[in-house]
């Protein structure tokens, strides 16, 4: 089964991220946060092919493992979790990581980083002068060398018990071809 896709690339998706033109498709399920899925770019005047395999990984629960099945008060700040309950996805860590990174990006900036997707209500604006990005970008630098993404996975983002991951392979040749 396939499908042959033809658009003018004026209507191609442009990724604010890497300015590439062509499609993105994302894999994931409908629940998770939208750009969370693997992606796959694909070029214009191209014939794209994607095997794609689907793995469900479950761990049991404390003390076989560190994840958390049901979070509680006593063992989490539930914030993070509970806007992900509120809005109907799926937690993960990764995820959950990055909405840890949003708060502290919001609390330093005064804005929010719209290449991180945003799941808190009543946020401020969107970062969007170079004063707010060079802020963005101290912020994430000091996120990830400072102790603030160890504290982040031990106070709001325990691993999760059940996860998905998906692998893909793309194959992809000029369309139409020469032969």
């Amino acid at each position: 089964m396939g499908t042959i896709q033809s658009s003018p690339q004026d209507n191609f998706y442009i990724s604010p991220d890497s300015m590439k033109r062509g499609l993105k498709l994302i894999i994931g399920n409908q629940s998770d946060l939208p750009f969370y899925g693997k992606s796959i770019d694909i070029m214009p005047g191209t014939y794209t092919s994607i095997d794609l395999k689907k793995t469900i990984s479950e761990h049991l629960p404390h003390p076989y493992s560190s994840c958390l099945d049901q979070p509680t008060e006593d063992s989490i700040d539930l914030t993070i979790y509970n806007q992900f309950k509120a809005n109907n996805y799926t937690y993960t860590q990764k995820a959950c990581i990055d909405m840890c990174k949003q708060m502290y990006i919001t609390k330093n900036c005064s804005c929010f980083n719209p290449l991180l997707f945003n799941i808190f209500d009543n946020s401020p604006p969107a970062c969007n002068n170079q004063t707010q990005q060079d802020c963005i970008f101290m912020s994430n630098k000091n996120f990830a060398e400072n102790q603030e993404q160890k504290n982040c996975k031990e106070k709001y983002c325990p691993l999760q018990c059940s996860s998905i991951n998906y692998e893909f392979l793309q194959t992809v040749a000029e369309f139409p071809s020469k032969e």
